[in-house]
């Protein structure tokens, strides 16, 4: 069973990508016959902001983008829940399981987004995490900056360690006795003889 029909089974109004009509409203707005087997994110997004809905996806990579967010998310000014299938139940046999539980067990707060901000919103077991996009974007910038100030750290003991090893160098060549230089014509026994005296 798709999400949409968890959530209409729960007595919640949903659609689906599955959904023919759906398919047919989203592919008569495009300019071009393309694939019509392949919509897009920002088709979906496009389709979910039509009414006042929440946009309910297994998709975590790209509604977790915040590069992704103004496009598929401000623009449309939809909400968006991720369901989030813990790895242990990723399997092909127990992810549908998982789904089930956690649409079930969430299904009144995904419809508790929709007035107000583009919001996005993660459901697990364990809750509904919700976060409007400028706190993303202010996550984003933080984690930015902590970045850039962790590669400048080191940046810095990359350069004081290669300091401290010429330091080092330095003070073995000073420490070495120096070899006299040999003389022109002098072989080699004969320096080894003097330097034994």
């Amino acid at each position: 069973m798709t999400v949409a029909g968890q959530l209409r089974s729960r007595g919640y109004r949903a659609e689906s990508l599955h959904d023919v009509v759906v398919r047919q409203r989203i592919l008569a707005r495009r300019a071009k016959q393309d694939d019509p087997a392949r919509i897009s994110d920002a088709e979906v997004a496009e389709e979910t902001g039509q009414t006042p809905s929440v946009l309910v996806t297994l998709n975590l990579r790209d509604y977790s983008d915040p590069a992704q967010h103004e496009t598929l998310v401000e623009r449309h000014s939809i909400s968006v829940v991720q369901v989030r299938v813990p790895k242990k139940e990723s399997t092909a046999v127990l992810r549908p399981a998982a789904i089930h539980d956690i649409v079930h067990r969430w299904a009144h707060r995904f419809v508790m987004l929709e007035p107000g901000q583009p919001t996005v919103a993660t459901a697990t077991r364990s809750g509904v995490r919700r976060r409007d996009l400028e706190a993303i974007r202010e996550e984003q910038r933080q984690r930015e900056e902590a970045t850039k100030r962790r590669r400048a750290e080191i940046a810095a003991e990359r350069v004081a360690a290669d300091e401290d090893r010429r330091a080092r160098a330095v003070r073995r060549a000073q420490e070495r006795p120096r070899q006299p230089k040999p003389k022109p014509g002098e072989d080699d026994e004969e320096r080894l003889f003097r330097d034994d005296a």
